[in-house]
């Protein structure tokens, strides 16, 4: 009886072995499952000497981060530390931790270098960036007519850019009096069609600078990515804050309107290649083939190819394909997309399956894919290839094909080869009517075309609709100080259940789910708060004021430097009892 408990005391003491090695292998599976990433930004690219500059490192994991100076560089002593959360299209939320440093260069020139994340005892590198130091931006390179005490311009990465090349635009505050935090916001516009993509707003950090001589705040705010999907000129017209300033007596109120700028959107130059997929930035191409163990005559395999880079990869067709004789694209080619919007444009990557039918045996020797885009930077045409291949392909003496037509590829991206219309079925020795041959093989080759020209038509309509639609593209608008979601998913506010002991990010997201449960709730398309609010107080006036007054609250939090205090737990039950009444 004895020996008995101890053999299973052994073996529970296995089972319980196994299953912490199970637990350990998982664990460190999961904290390898997350490439350590990191990423140098500046606030100035072109800056004055011993003027202030800061320099941003941003990281997917928790490690020692250090930026790798220039000795001309004096860093200050101050290091801001933060950690923000970012969602992806996909809606998964990530978070990052970023370290801030600021300082000044002492010496004119051109300077590059980056950054280093230490993980695990692994030195991951950053990218790098180049800094212009120069007296001619003396004053921080910033001359203005205004004498007001507060106010705003609109700043753009580029002035001129390309037909469907990204450019980042932000509103730049600067104040000569001390500023305790931001009570709202009106954005920013295009008078023209534009795809825009809104950057969440962080708590701000406010530096300081020069402006005509005198010494100012400044801060960024409400950042925007546009990509022209026209040309010519497009006016931005200015957005209004309001900032709570500090006062002789008592703190004021300073609403504002910035100034405006506009955008010259030029068209692609003409000689476009045959292979161009309507890509601006910058790509490159790979490439997998997936064949049947033993390929044979008449089956169907795929090919993989994957465009990558930055631009406007989201809004690329598919790349061309150089099909042999004896091959041809079974169906139109399968689309995965992976991409992110970032300040610099449309970042990933898009995957095309083709899936093509052999028509011959033996070995067929395949060209390389290739596609090509246009670089707005060295304002040129680029076009990239993947690697030829070949493939044995087995005789199937059941199989024949008919040869329908020869096509030229007149813009099909999906490529141009022999059309075929494949039959497969035993073939009999007995003697057959020449003219029932005939007939036969004549109808079927006006069938084809029939077949063929019904698929062309409805491919060339879908394509006029597709770019009349991205034509049309109307520009959302974006109303206070929030990236306002749209009602694609119904939230709820127990997303907010979560976030009750993290008090900044809970003020960032109550104001956005909230407004989408109750435009849910009160059947409005068009989701802004201003809308939201003035239907809700037809309902209900005093729900309207309580609930507003949290959202101001939230927004006090978030920009008032700290000098709000949030109760997240009484805002989320008072606003479920409330709504509970509609």
């Amino acid at each position: 009886m004895k020996d008995q408990k101890e053999k299973e005391v052994g073996r529970l003491r296995k089972i319980g072995k196994s299953i912490l090695i199970l637990l350990g292998c998982c664990a460190v599976g999961e904290s390898h499952a997350q490439r350590p990433a990191v990423s140098l930004t500046v606030s100035k690219k072109e800056v004055a000497s011993k003027n202030t500059v800061s320099f941003t490192v941003t990281t997917n994991v928790e490690g020692n981060v250090k930026i790798d100076f220039p000795v001309s560089f004096e860093a200050d002593y101050s290091v801001m530390h933060g950690v923000d959360q970012r969602m992806d299209p996909s809606g998964k939320l990530s978070t990052y931790s970023y370290t801030q440093q600021s300082g000044q260069f002492t010496k004119e020139g051109t300077f590059t270098f980056c950054a280093f994340l230490t993980f695990r005892n692994k030195i991951y590198k950053s990218n790098k960036i180049t800094v212009k130091v120069n007296n001619s931006f003396a004053e921080d390179d910033l001359k203005v007519k205004s004498s007001d005490p507060v106010f705003g311009i609109i700043q753009a990465s580029k002035n001129s850019v390309y037909e469907g090349e990204p450019v980042l635009l932000k509103a730049r505050i600067f104040s000569y009096i001390n500023v305790n935090f931001l009570e709202s916001y009106d954005p920013f516009m295009a008078d023209k069609s534009m795809e825009e993509h809104v950057f969440q707003n962080g708590r701000q950090e406010v530096e300081q600078t020069k402006v005509n001589g005198k010494d100012a705040l400044t801060f960024d705010y409400g950042k925007k990515l546009f990509i022209p999907v026209a040309t010519g000129k497009v006016k931005i017209k200015p957005y209004e804050m309001v900032l709570e300033c500090e006062g002789r007596l008592f703190s004021k109120k300073v609403r504002f309107t910035s100034s405006s700028i506009t955008l010259n959107v030029k068209p692609l130059p003409t000689g476009a290649p045959k292979d161009f997929i309507d890509a601006v930035g910058t790509y490159s191409i790979s490439q997998k083939e997936v064949a049947l163990s033993t390929l044979k005559q008449g089956e169907v395999f795929s090919i993989e190819v994957t465009v990558s880079g930055v631009g406007n990869i989201h809004n690329t067709t598919a790349p061309t394909l150089n099909l042999p004789a004896g091959c041809v694209i079974y169906g139109d080619p399968e689309r995965k997309e992976d991409v992110n919007f970032t300040e610099e444009g449309a970042v990933g990557m898009v995957t095309y399956i083709f899936n093509v039918q052999v028509t011959k045996a033996g070995q067929i020797d395949f060209l390389e894919p290739s596609f090509s885009y246009f670089d707005p930077i060295k304002e040129k045409y680029v076009t990239v290839k993947g690697q030829k291949y070949s493939l044995n392909v087995k005789a199937d003496k059941a199989f024949q094909a008919v040869l329908v037509k020869q096509l030229p590829n007149n813009g099909n991206k999906s490529g141009g080869s022999t059309d075929i219309v494949s039959i497969k079925k035993e073939v009999k020795k007995e003697g057959t009517n020449w003219f029932l041959v005939s007939g036969i093989s004549g109808g079927i080759v006006c069938l084809s075309f029939l077949f063929l020209f019904l698929i062309k038509r409805k491919r060339e309509e879908s394509r006029i609709v597709a770019k009349e639609q991205l034509t049309e593209t109307k520009i959302v608008r974006i109303e206070d100080l929030v990236n306002e979601p749209t009602l694609v998913n119904v939230r709820s506010l127990s997303e907010l259940e979560t976030l009750l002991d993290q008090a900044n990010e809970f003020a960032i997201q109550y104001p956005q789910i909230l407004i989408a449960v109750l435009a849910h709730k009160l059947a409005i398309n068009f989701v802004s708060r201003e809308k939201v609010f003035s239907e809700l107080a037809v309902k209900n006036q005093i729900l309207a004021d309580n609930l507003r007054a949290y959202v101001d609250n939230c927004d006090h939090y978030r920009y008032g430097f700290g000098s709000v205090e949030l109760k997240s737990e009484e805002i989320l039950n008072s606003t479920k009892n409330g709504i509970s009444l509609l």
